[in-house]
């Protein structure tokens, strides 16, 4: 070709015009977004001889990052709270997880089946209602992903409150 405007570039089937054409290599630069996933690219040339096209094909996959799970507990706020109460409702929040089978939750080291607390997947609250047994009471949630896994811990301390007996005379 004779000139740059002897040349048509079509991304995706959109006429692209912001390439640069060195009559002196013959050599065509361009860049474009791309799309993710297929993007084809055809240039054809025209001159009195006829006209002349090539295609390719550039698949463009962008890599996900997936953020590993972050645990906090809602209740209690903050360790070592102290209740006077048996009845106690754990509460804890866990990102980036889609499902209970991504999360573990302990008390006292020991692995509660997850058949006894609950996961909501819409506000990523883990519930647990549980009997506290008289002292301190290790809670522990693990959430894991394909981007790793996170745990925190906490504990709720009972103490029963004891009424005094008066003694008879």
């Amino acid at each position: 070709v004779d000139n740059q405007q002897q040349i048509q570039v079509l991304v995706n089937g959109n006429a692209f015009t912001g390439f640069t054409y060195s009559m002196a290599t013959k050599v065509l630069g361009m860049t474009t977004a791309l799309n993710i996933g297929t993007n084809n690219i055809t240039i054809s040339a025209t001159n009195t001889a006829g006209t002349a096209s090539d295609a390719t094909q550039i698949i463009y996959k962008r890599e996900e990052v997936i953020l590993p799970p972050f645990v906090t507990f809602v209740n209690p706020a903050s360790p070592g709270q102290t209740v006077s109460t048996e009845a106690y409702v754990m509460k804890g929040h866990v990102t980036n997880v889609t499902s209970q089978s991504q999360i573990v939750v302990k008390e006292d080291g020991q692995i509660i089946n997850p058949s006894f607390w609950t996961f909501n997947p819409a506000t990523l609250e883990v519930t647990f209602n549980h009997t506290l047994n008289a002292g301190n009471n290790i809670f522990e949630i693990t959430g894991t992903n394909a981007g790793g896994s996170h745990t925190a811990l906490t504990a709720v301390i009972y103490k029963k409150i004891e009424v005094p007996c008066n003694k008879a005379v």
